[in-house]
């Protein structure tokens, strides 16, 4: 009768598809293009107090020292737009987060002002700056909270809900997906400014 037809392949064969294991973790990087994002803001410095729609946003984290930065930038590639930061000192208007002692968990963290983190506590702080052009630096903008869903190493970062503001009431808030981006922690290097030159104009009330 001979051989049959068919047999299992012999052991130690590879599969017909499938990318070959090669060790290294694919990544799902900005280049292969941006996710959801539905985030506005209404900084004055930004759009003289107008609701402003944002473009993209990236992200990169360190779990080894449990840092994490994420950028919303109202440009449509926040990517490229921190590599020209890292190389010209030059950016158009952009949130910027840092997370301090994450560790990848879901949840809702409220955020805080710099100068008032504790990195000794264990718990995670998250620290929202906006770039303003028109003063070259950051400010920061620490009232809020973010909730998030989804944080993987390498891949999309899920936040289903962010709302942080400035003691002016100006806001950024919405919900979004970050695509992953080494060159996000190049907007670290942001000058904080303090207070941003202009403000809303002031409420005159109803007219006479």
């Amino acid at each position: 009768g001979g051989e049959p037809d068919e047999g299992p392949p012999p052991d130690g064969g590879t599969p017909d598809e499938g990318p070959s294991d090669t060790g290294v973790v694919s990544e799902a990087t900005c280049s292969e293009g941006y996710p959801e994002l539905s985030v506005s803001s209404d900084l004055y410095d930004w759009s003289e107090g107008e609701a402003m729609p944002m473009g993209s946003a990236a992200w990169f984290w360190d779990p080894s020292t449990g840092t994490a930065f994420v950028a919303i930038s109202a440009g449509d590639d926040v990517c490229s737009e921190a590599e020209t930061f890292t190389e010209t000192g030059e950016a158009g208007p952009v949130l910027i987060l840092q997370l301090l002692e994450f560790d990848g968990s879901a949840g809702t963290y409220s955020v805080s002002a710099l100068e008032s983190v504790d990195t000794s506590d264990g718990s995670t702080d998250v620290i929202p700056m906006a770039y303003l052009p028109t003063l070259g630096a950051t400010i920061p903008m620490p009232i809020g909270a973010i909730t998030v869903t989804v944080a993987d190493e390498l891949d999309v970062l899920d936040i289903s809900s962010i709302s942080v503001s400035n003691d002016f009431g100006e806001s950024v808030s919405g919900s979004f997906e970050a695509c992953w981006c080494t060159a996000i922690v190049g907007l670290s290097l942001m000058e904080s400014g303090g207070e941003p030159d202009e403000g809303p104009p002031p409420d005159d009330g109803p007219p006479d």
